[in-house]
Parts: C-alpha cells; sequence; structure tokens
C-alpha cells in the first residue's frame, strides 16, 4: 500500500508511556490483562470490557494520531473531534468500510483500557517511583449526520500528557512507516533510552518482556530484535546499532556514528545500492587510517573491477592498495584542485574590480538570485565566496535559462 501522505503530526508521550506498554504486539491474542514485574514494584495493561482485548498496533495508529491532534491545541481541552475519514485515511491509510469498522474497534478497546504503575512511575519532579493509575479514553461517538467522530479522554491522562516534563516527541508520519509491530514497540523503547545516552545495555529477556514478545527462546527473541532494529535503522531517524554478549546474554545498544564531511562524500561515490551500514564502517575505517585519496582512488578501482560482491571486493582494494595508479591521481587531482580552488578564490575581488560598473550590476543581480534561491545557509552568505563560485563557474547549472 502507497503510504498516505500526511502533514506533520508530532506526538507528545511522557516517558513512562514509551518505558512500559500501551498496547501489545500478538494481533490475535485474546489477553485482557499485562503484567510487568520491575524490582519492587510493577506495571499493569488491563482491558475492564469483557468483548474486548489489548491494544495492538492497528490501536496505537490510531491513538497516537488523535494524542497527536490533541497536541496540536497544547492539550487545551481532553476532546477530538475528526471526520470518520479522514482518521481512517490518515491514521490506517485509507477509506474502506473494512477501515470505519476497525475504527470502532479501535475507539472501543482504548475506551477499557486502565494502566496501573504500582511504583514504577517515574516523577521528574520529586526523582521518585510511584503509585499511579490511568484511563486512556473516558467515552467516544459518532455523527451519522456530520460524519465526524468525537473522542473524549481521560483527563487524568491529558493532564500528565500537557504537564510532563519527562517526555519525548516523535513525527507521526516516520512511527507509521514501520511495517512491523515489532519495530514499533522498538522505537518506542529505543526513544525513551537514548535520551542524553550514546549506549544502552538490557538483558534479552527483558527486553522480550518490555517487547510484549511471546517468544520463549533467546535466540527467538534477538532474531525479532535485530530484524526490528533494522527496519527502525533503515526508516527512521534513530541510528542505533546492536552488538550482543552470548556470554552475558545482554543487547548493547549504541548510537551509530554519524559521517563527517569526507566520509559523507566517498559515501556519495558509492552506487546506491551499496550505500549500506557495513561498507560505510569499512569507509570509515580506512579513511583514519589511510586518508581520503587512499579511499576515494580504491572505490573508484572497485566499481570499475569488481564482477560480483562489490562489498568483498572493496575490502581486498583496501587492504592491498589494488587501486594504487588511481590513488595517485587522485592525491595529484585534489591538490592541482586545491590550488586552483586558492589562486581562484584569491583572484575573485581582482576580477571583479576590473569590471565595469554595468558588469559588476550584472554579477551581483546573479548573486542575489542564487542567494534568493536559499540553496546556501546563512553562513556563506560571504561576497568573496559567491564571487569565486560565479567565475570558477560553479554557479552555471543554476543560471542556465
Amino acid at each position: 500500500m502507497q503510504e498516505k501522505d500526511v502533514n506533520s503530526l508530532t506526538i507528545k508521550l511522557d516517558m513512562n508511556f514509551l518505558e512500559y506498554p500501551l498496547w501489545i504486539l500478538d494481533p490475535k491474542a485474546s489477553n485482557r490483562i499485562l503484567q510487568i514485574v520491575k524490582g519492587e514494584g510493577r506495571y499493569i495493561l488491563f482491558q475492564s470490557k469483557n468483548t474486548e482485548r489489548l491494544p495492538n498496533r492497528t490501536d496505537a495508529l490510531v491513538l497516537y494520531y488523535l494524542l497527536g491532534q490533541l497536541n496540536k491545541t497544547g492539550f487545551s481541552n481532553n476532546k477530538v473531534s475528526i471526520s470518520r475519514g479522514k482518521l481512517s485515511s490518515e491514521a490506517l491509510g485509507t477509506r474502506s468500510k473494512k477501515n470505519y469498522e476497525r475504527l470502532k474497534i479501535c475507539l472501543n478497546r482504548w475506551e477499557g483500557v486502565y494502566v496501573q504503575f504500582e511504583k514504577t512511575f517515574y516523577d521528574n519532579k520529586t526523582k521518585s517511583l510511584e503509585n499511579r493509575g490511568f484511563s486512556i479514553t473516558k467515552n467516544w461517538k459518532y455523527n451519522a449526520i456530520t460524519k465526524k467522530l468525537h473522542i473524549c479522554f481521560a483527563d487524568d491522562f491529558v493532564k500528565v500528557l500537557k504537564n510532563s516534563t519527562f517526555y519525548s516527541l516523535f513525527d507521526f508520519k516516520e512511527y507509521r512507516r514501520l511495517s512491523l509491530p515489532v519495530s514499533s514497540r522498538l522505537f518506542e523503547i529505543l526513544l525513551k533510552n537514548f535520551v542524553n545516552r550514546p549506549r544502552w545495555d538490557i538483558g534479552i529477556k527483558k527486553l522480550g518482556a518490555k517487547l510484549t514478545l511471546t517468544r520463549k527462546y533467546q535466540s527467538q527473541i534477538l532474531g525479532a530484535v535485530k530484524k526490528a532494529l533494522k527496519e527502525v535503522y533503515q526508516k527512521t531517524h534513530l541510528k542505533i546499532d546492536l552488538d550482543y554478549s552470548n556470554a552475558k546474554n545482554i543487547c548493547v545498544f549504541k548510537k551509530s556514528f554519524k559521517p563527517n564531511k569526507e566520509l559523507s562524500e566517498l559515501i556519495d561515490t558509492l552506487p546506491e545500492v551499496y550505500r549500506i551500514k557495513p561498507i560505510c564502517t569499512l569507509l570509515s575505517k580506512w579513511l583514519k587510517k589511510k586518508g581520503v585519496d587512499y579511499v576515494e582512488g580504491n572505490i573508484k578501482y572497485t566499481k570499475e573491477n569488481y564482477s560480483s560482491n562489490f562489498r568483498k571486493y572493496l575490502e581486498g582494494a583496501l587492504v592491498g592498495n589494488w587501486g594504487i595508479k588511481e590513488v595517485g591521481r587522485c592525491k595529484v587531482g585534489r591538490q592541482l584542485k586545491e590550488k586552483a580552488d586558492k589562486d581562484m578564490y584569491d583572484k575573485s575581488w581582482g576580477i571583479y574590480n576590473r569590471l565595469s560598473g554595468t558588469e559588476k550590476t550584472d554579477v551581483d543581480r546573479k548573486i542575489e538570485i542564487i542567494v534568493e534561491m536559499g540553496m546556501f545557509p546563512p553562513e556563506y552568505y560571504n561576497k568573496q565566496y559567491h564571487l569565486y563560485n560565479y567565475f570558477s563557474g560553479g554557479y552555471d547549472y543554476l543560471l542556465e535559462e
């Protein structure tokens, strides 16, 4: 299904509702209660309606979309009125009778949900673990004439979201992009655990409980986590790596490296299909070891000579410096370019000052056009920088008719 375009919608959730699940993974389970024990405390997710079960990811999508609507108003009230078609389209992807029926199920489920924190709700003001309990919604109704849904949220739930100083913001469109329910739940957990922290360690069994995975064996949990993390890495802003200790059965999550300018430029020279994490890590390692010319030359050699397994061939080239001639060309080319750039930069004012008044006006007008395009941040608005680009031909493609 092609993703429906949703305008930016920001969700604000207290960290406690990310740490502990408001929904469970199993879409078919008839569970009406979930308990997570932590130290002396515990968390309980309970469905009070005998005819309903605990919410799943589809229900979470609807809830989060509605919370995004509340956040738009700064949680000034606890009611959301929205057309059934819009909610169906933007939360679930399409308008259909099936989805309209699914919305009823979603809203009925949330009306019956109650969450209970027993010495597990972290209060950021008192820095203590407290006992707290919340309903999510109070009631809802559908107006068949206006085709609008009216949802009333529980006062205490809205109040804690509004006043929370211990919260995370995330984009609904990014969240909905995740196709695996376990990816969505892992995304929530990582959001909470990577606030001002580069690393997070957790036992595999504990992580399985937080995810609400029903897998029995550690290998099954780990397999699901790896698959989910790959999707989170590819489809969201969270760039997290995972190391697993078989000896201790501990997952070690770490923030991925951020490529510097040189590495980014090298990655851009790769065929798009090979701009993947293992190859980027390989380039980073050799960039630190041998420098940009060495890596660029061996990338060029690999692109021209490999027949299969690009990564393995590139690794061999970097180890053996198979592209030594290309490395030399890159080095000479870079030196010549840097010298030419410096010469042109130094000469740009002189060239400009030798122009006639009319010619200067024409150059100024063209540079003004470039600046108004908004392609350069304010720190680049340096007259000599723009003159250098103009006289060296760097702006030709932008000024073409």
